[in-house]
C-alpha cells in the first residue's frame, strides 16, 4: 500500500491542477 500511496503522491505533484480540483470537489461535497 505504501508504494502505491508514494507514486499517487508523486503523481498529484505532477499535476497540480489535479490535486487543486480534488481539494475542490471534496470542498463542493462537504457543503452539500
Amino acid at each position: 500500500a505504501a508504494p502505491a500511496y508514494r507514486a499517487m503522491q508523486s503523481f498529484r505533484e505532477k499535476l497540480p491542477a489535479y490535486n487543486v480540483r480534488t481539494e475542490f470537489l471534496k470542498v463542493v461535497a462537504a457543503n452539500q
